[in-house]
């Protein structure tokens, strides 16, 4: 069982609050076993604002505003940072008083990661190499609290907790999930939700179409996580299906 969630945002801003509600959702008892962290998947068309999503949980949940500019080996107070920034990160932070860490890897980069050597020892032959390189990310932790996972499709499918799926619009060629059952129809319902709201944009050019599928029995069963979940579709974030 799944629930899935389709919205359309405006803002720029409107992607830090999908992240915001996503992960101070998650019951802090969800947050606290290290070998068994929060995993969320995030993929989507290029240039589509996919960074937005882990900076935005890290601003919330450890007040690190400005994740985008912080240079390596950064440390102020009890946050750390280690890592090569947008390939993999490692965030060390207090949470309501637990120590947690969130951490962050683009599999496409994954060649050119800090522990490049740690992410590349072999997995079982079922798993495509991305999909390696993610399963040898996630336990390089102390702590409990999340792995942000991008660009590997074979993880979103399978132990991801949640998978983010974030388009752009590119022409009439809406790139939704080619395993849709009804693919074409709603790629044309996503296309023409996508142009009504680029016409109220005022030119922001930050229109987008999320689709966030919740996949764990965990969270699913969460009422106060499915309470916010369910708040994605108030009036700032709208999808009109057919």
């Amino acid at each position: 069982m799944a629930k899935i969630i389709e919205t359309i945002t405006t803002q720029r801003q409107h992607l830090f609050d999908v992240s915001h509600n996503i992960c101070e959702a998650v019951p802090l008892e969800l947050l606290k076993d290290p070998k068994n962290p929060v995993v969320i998947s995030v993929r989507g068309t290029y240039g589509d604002g996919k960074k937005i999503i882990p900076d935005a949980a890290i601003e919330k949940l450890f007040g690190v505003p400005d994740t985008y500019n912080t240079v390596e080996n950064f440390s102020s107070g009890n946050i750390t940072f280690e890592g090569k920034k947008f390939y993999d990160e490692y965030w060390t932070g207090e949470y309501k008083g637990t120590k947690l860490q969130i951490t962050f890897m683009n599999v496409a980069l994954g060649f050119a990661c800090k522990h490049h050597k740690a992410i590349s020892e072999e997995r079982p032959d079922t798993c495509d190499y991305n999909h390696k390189r993610a399963l040898n990310f996630i336990p390089l932790r102390e702590y409990g609290g999340v792995s942000f996972i991008h660009n590997c499709e074979s993880l979103a499918k399978n132990e991801a907790w949640v998978d983010i799926w974030i388009e752009k619009k590119y022409g009439r060629d809406v790139g939704l999930d080619q395993h849709h059952p009804e693919k074409d129809a709603h790629a044309a319902n996503i296309f023409e939700n996508l142009t009504q709201a680029a016409a109220n944009d005022n030119g922001r050019d930050w229109t987008r179409y999320l689709r966030i599928n919740v996949r764990r029995p965990e969270l699913l069963d969460s009422p106060t996580f499915m309470t916010a979940i369910q708040k994605l579709k108030q009036p700032d974030f709208i999808f009109k299906p057919r």
